[in-house]
């Protein structure tokens, strides 16, 4: 296959020159790997790879593991709190992505009709590998209600009064990526200023994991509504912040019957057939708040970098 590498000079098509990262630990560990897309920014180098055997992608961000995608979602695909988030809210216009990735996320939210969607990512090198990964995210990138900016999070909240339904923040791997920021105490109060009225800030966490548990402490600071929505079928957790109290006891599923892929998905989590997302609230319950009792916020004067998920993935 032809290789497109983009270079200081603009984009070259090659077949023989030979990217660093072929000769990382992570890529060269990979069966029959192939090298679709490669490009170095001012800040990360980023690489699409098919994996023909399995039928999946990777992203590459620095030569190591940022995302692995399948064609088919499944039970445990992280991109499922997407569907969360929607669920979360009754009747959702405008949604907010902290980061792009491999634009899956994003694709996803893209399914549901009439949701206006803006994704801010930093690295201009990912959003030139977005649209390789269109098959495995929905063609996120050939979605006209998808926007993606290109720049900072925190910095286009910080200058903009724009508001949204949804905001969903998904930058972990701060020893990778230097991300930090995007999940600190500081970074979640300026969400919560960014939320429509009902407007819910939504993020997958491990009870298990440090990270994640200081990622539950710090949305306990900047939120003053917070709770936990669990997958009836995977076990997988979600926490769910608004300004306002948090009250979604029926979900109306069957707004979306007439469309398979969301019909698909939200059946994974279960909540088809529970009916509710079996909330459970942070400043009442005693196992959560025991889980949670030691977990330090991460903020700007104080950041815990997250070393672990990278090597998780």
């Amino acid at each position: 296959a032809v290789l497109g590498i983009m270079t200081t000079t603009g984009l070259a098509l090659k077949t023989h020159d030979t990217p660093l990262v072929v000769h990382s630990a992570v890529y060269t560990r990979l069966e029959d790997p192939e090298l679709v897309f490669y490009d170095e920014d001012e800040g990360a180098s980023v690489s699409a790879v098919i994996l023909p055997r399995e039928d999946k992608m990777l992203l590459l961000i620095n030569g190591l593991r940022a995302a692995r995608l399948s064609r088919n979602t499944g039970p445990m695909d992280l991109s499922l709190g997407t569907d969360v988030a929607m669920l979360s809210h009754a009747d959702p216009g405008s949604a907010f992505f902290a980061g792009l990735g491999t634009g899956r996320n994003a694709g996803a939210a893209g399914l549901y009709p009439g949701v206006e969607i803006d994704a801010v990512e930093i690295s201009k090198a990912v959003i030139l590998a977005i649209p390789y990964f269109d098959e495995y995210t929905y063609n996120v990138s050939r979605n006209d209600r998808i926007n993606v900016i290109a720049g900072d999070a925190r910095h286009f909240l910080q200058t903009s009064d724009k508001c949204y339904d949804l905001i969903v923040p998904d930058a972990y791997i701060s020893a990778l990526t230097g991300t930090a920021y995007l999940y600190n105490v500081e970074f979640f109060q300026l969400c919560a200023l960014h939320l429509n009225p009902g407007g819910r800030v939504i993020m997958q966490i491990k009870l298990n994991s440090d990270i994640d548990r200081t990622i539950a402490a710090g949305f306990l600071i900047a939120f003053p509504y917070v709770k936990l929505v669990t997958s009836p079928n995977t076990g997988i957790h979600f926490l769910v912040a608004a300004n306002e109290e948090i009250s979604f006891p029926v979900l109306p599923v069957t707004k979306w019957q007439d469309h398979a892929e969301i019909t698909k998905r939200i059946q994974l989590l279960g909540f088809a057939e529970s009916g509710n997302l079996n909330l459970r609230d942070f400043s009442t319950d005693v196992e959560l708040i025991d889980v949670i009792k030691a977990a330090q916020a991460s903020t700007d004067d104080h950041p815990i970098v997250d070393y672990i998920s990278a090597y998780l993935k």
